[in-house]
């Protein structure tokens, strides 16, 4: 786990709790969590909405957590090999937000304007009309 460690900090857009977004989350789902489960994951989270390393975001890009692959996707930092990958994630929230992410090519995101996701299929409209 090394790879994952960081300094720790703050940053003024980033004051949301994500230990307890993952807390409520999860609970709704009636998935229950240790403390220390919720921690990783929530660090996880924030390493990859913050990192601008390409080694850790791949690496993230295949995390069991679907609110770390998702951040993965919107990172602008994340290679465009990772993003094309991302597009076939399970969850359509991952590949919304690969569909989303400026640095996915436009060609990459064509086999998703039939996706099953209405919210792929919306992205994939915006993307669209964004270029």
């Amino acid at each position: 786990m090394g790879l994952f460690k960081k300094k720790k900090r703050v940053t003024d857009d980033d004051n949301y709790d994500r230990k307890e977004i993952i807390r409520t989350l999860s609970g709704t789902f009636g998935e229950k969590l240790t403390e220390k489960e919720l921690s990783k994951r929530a660090k996880l989270w924030e390493l990859a909405d913050h990192t601008t390393n390409s080694i850790k975001l791949s690496k993230l890009s295949n995390s069991p957590y679907v609110e770390v692959r998702e951040s993965v996707a919107c990172n602008c930092h994340t290679p465009v090999d990772i993003l094309i990958f991302l597009l076939g994630d399970k969850s359509c929230e991952v590949r919304e937000a690969a569909v989303s992410n400026p640095n996915t090519p436009l060609n990459a995101i064509e086999n998703l304007c039939d996706d099953e996701s209405e919210l792929v299929r919306d992205a994939v409209i915006w993307r669209k009309n964004e270029a």
